[in-house]
């Protein structure tokens, strides 16, 4: 009965300790809690994150111009009367202007469709000249993967040259009769 209990005892102390190591800040001694785990961590890191999102400055409203602020309060108004009362006359005012925006959408769609078009034919035009200079492109992919080409170095601010010691007073070297070979 005395193992048992002794058993008991230590599986307890064993338990408190790991439960102490959870809900610690993970003293040095304890047993370290597996990192994906370990609900400090994961409380520290939703902190920083909070922290981060909070010092990062907010976008500033886009400016409306008046004409589109009357445009917008229209549309709400015509949206809000076909709601309490879906006649043909508020319906036909409702749908004029969601018409109008219809249209700009499709505008825009069309403007964006000929960007792409240009940015294609771009692009073919490039492949093109790259399948008719095929073997000189290769070349020069050649000489660049054997010499590439050097990079600028990056400005380093000037060292200054340590201070030189005034040079000894020494007798001057002998001058040599012969002259130096090469």
């Amino acid at each position: 009965m005395k193992k048992f209990m002794s058993a008991v005892a230590a599986f307890a102390i064993l338990c408190s300790a790991s439960v102490f190591a959870m809900a610690s800040d993970c003293p040095e001694d304890a047993k370290k809690c597996p990192a994906k785990d370990c609900p400090v961590k994961k409380a520290e890191k939703k902190a920083d994150k909070k922290a981060a999102m909070k010092a990062r400055p907010r976008r500033p409203r886009p400016q409306l111009s008046p004409e589109v602020k009357a445009e917008m309060e229209n549309f709400r108004k015509a949206r809000e009367a076909y709601k309490k009362n879906p006649t043909p006359e508020n319906k036909a005012k409702f749908a004029e202007l969601i018409g109008k925006r219809f249209d700009k959408r499709l505008e825009m769609n069309k403007k964006r469709a000929e960007a792409m078009k240009k940015a294609v034919a771009a692009m073919e035009k490039r492949n093109a000249e790259m399948q008719a200079n095929r073997d000189a492109e290769i070349e020069k992919m050649i000489q660049n993967s054997i010499n590439p080409p050097k990079r600028p170095a990056k400005k380093q601010p000037a060292k200054k040259a340590p201070a030189k010691p005034a040079p000894a007073k020494t007798a001057p070297a002998p001058a040599s009769a012969a002259p130096a070979q090469k």
